[in-house]
């Protein structure tokens, strides 16, 4: 349980209907020997898009020239001011065709495009012509292009829509992809490098990971980024080239003490939910994997794995559950009364936040429940740990003991445990091993598991690295002792494994 997420600590010191069938594939023209007539014109800003979209990608510049073609009549089915085709397997040549109404664009906007259709040579040369989805194809092209040459109209109507259908998933973008792009880059994604990988990659989950990897803004922001309110501080605006003044719809929810909604969403979709708190108790339940924000009007602000299932209270004059009620002895966090801005995602999963409000009376006399799934003694087999960015990995922890009852009682006694082997930085060996005991009362639904109160705190762990350290650090007190069951769940009838959030290493369990 707890185990994850304190040693880490230490070491590290959808759409119904009739299927609509594919468009017929357009017909490839033969691949032409030089440029087309009045091509000579544009010559100068492929070669020079070539140079810079090359250098900025990290790839070799192509080596064949992208050939040129002004069309006298518009290419059906082609893109709006140009197409890009792809010879040779292994590939070999580009053909751009600018379309009429690309040959009427002013300067910028002709530069732009034949920016953004040179991104599409090097994806070919890279991909080896290979499909790439939509969503990576033409909205990393868009951005690059974007990047490349700012300022033009082009990339402003694109953003319109991302901006204006949050909940309509990445995966079924194709231009307006746009604005996930410059959403990595407002993070701090370094996104230049992750383009390539991400049009190699095989399908859109892959792609969609490979572009939050190792951020955890990526995913924590990018719905409350839909905000647009850099008041608020970064993580609830947005931003990128040509990005317009379009301020995305909230869906707006009241929040008294009868109140219970659920927000589905689609995969990598985004909501953005305006409530008016009027409640006493707000509990915000976030499905394991979706991630988000939630600010009040005071300014607290918090990510949706710190607060899902943790109880809000929403009066002035604070809670307390009375001594001897079921919730006596929990803690809450405060939440002004009056608006609050919800973020919800679920990346590159389907996402889910249910809220709830509740009288305190109410919610003291019944403050938990407990996924019938985790009910019982669960004895630890292995846990495993492997922290993202560093070379520390190990397994071992087998034997420590975990009750949790129906009533949300819980406990977890680590003295039985085995020590963990861990490999460290340098070619190191340590070993450590969690000792003591914790209970409490807990929280646990839809593979979120959350601590409402610590009545026992005595965890410590003994880390030796032999010949170079050796100590034994108490953990009673600590953040996380005090919340020792927070953390991510899957469960079935014999097997429990448990996930500490923002970690890498989990713990598995079998049901005694």
């Amino acid at each position: 349980m707890l185990t994850v997420a304190l040693v880490t600590a230490v070491l590290v010191a959808a759409n119904l209907g009739v299927p609509v069938p594919p468009a017929a594939a357009l017909a490839k023209p033969p691949q032409p020997a030089a440029d087309g007539t009045g091509a000579q014109q544009y010559r100068a800003m492929v070669d020079d898009a070539v140079e810079q979209v090359a250098a900025k990608l990290g790839v070799p510049q192509l080596t064949t020239d992208p050939l040129i073609e002004p069309l006298q009549q518009k290419l059906g089915g082609g893109g709006q001011y140009a197409h890009s085709w792809f010879y040779g397997d292994p590939f070999s040549a580009c053909l751009i065709q600018i379309q009429p109404a690309g040959q009427k664009l002013k300067a910028l906007d002709t530069r732009f495009v034949l920016t953004h259709e040179v991104v599409h040579c090097y994806q070919a040369q890279e991909t080896n012509g290979s499909d790439v989805t939509n969503w990576v194809e033409e909205g990393a092209a868009m951005w690059v292009a974007a990047k490349l040459v700012p300022g033009s109209k082009i990339t402003t109507q694109k953003w319109g829509p991302y901006l204006s259908t949050p909940v309509k998933s990445l995966y079924k973008r194709s231009y307006d992809a746009v604005g996930f792009f410059g959403h990595l880059e407002h993070v701090g994604v370094d996104v230049w490098p992750r383009i390539v990988p991400m049009m190699q990659a095989p399908d859109d989950q892959a792609a969609f990971e490979i572009a939050v990897a190792g951020s955890p803004a990526a995913l924590d922001d990018w719905p409350s980024g839909l905000a647009r309110d850099t008041a608020a501080g970064p993580a609830w605006a947005t931003d990128g080239p040509g990005i317009p003044a379009t301020q995305p719809p909230r869906i707006k929810k009241a929040v008294t003490n009868s109140t219970s909604f659920s927000y589905p969403l689609a995969r990598a979709a985004n909501a953005l939910i305006a409530l008016d708190v009027k409640s006493d108790v707000v509990l915000v339940n976030a499905a394991g994997g979706t991630r988000g924000r939630l600010r009040d009007q005071a300014g607290s602000d918090w990510v949706l794995p710190e607060i899902s299932g943790r109880p809000l209270c929403a009066l002035a004059n604070g809670c307390v559950c009375p001594d001897g009620s079921p919730g006596a002895g929990i803690d809450f966090e405060t939440l002004a009364p009056g608006g609050a801005l919800l973020g919800e995602t679920g990346g590159p999963n389907v996402g889910k936040v249910t809220v709830r409000g509740r009288s305190l009376d109410n919610y003291c006399k019944k403050p938990t429940s407990v996924d019938p799934c985790l009910v019982g003694t669960w004895v630890s087999e292995v846990v495993t740990i492997d922290v993202p960015g560093l070379p520390i990995a190990g397994s071992g922890g087998s034997g420590a003991v975990l009750q949790i009852a129906k009533s949300g009682a819980g406990s977890v006694d680590l003295d039985p445990s085995t020590a963990v082997t861990t490999s460290l930085p340098g070619g190191l060996t340590g070993t450590f091993k969690l000792i003591g005991k914790t209970a409490g009362l807990l929280s646990a639904a839809k593979g979120v598991m959350t601590t409402l109160a610590t009545t026992t705190a005595g965890a410590a762990i003994q880390i030796e690295v032999p010949g170079l350290y050796q100590q034994t650090v108490p953990l009673s007190g600590g953040s996380n002792d005090a919340k020792p069951f927070d953390g991510l769940y899957q469960c079935s009838p014999k097997t429990l494994v448990y996930t500490a959030p923002g970690l890498g290493g989990q713990s598995t369990w079998a049901r005694q």
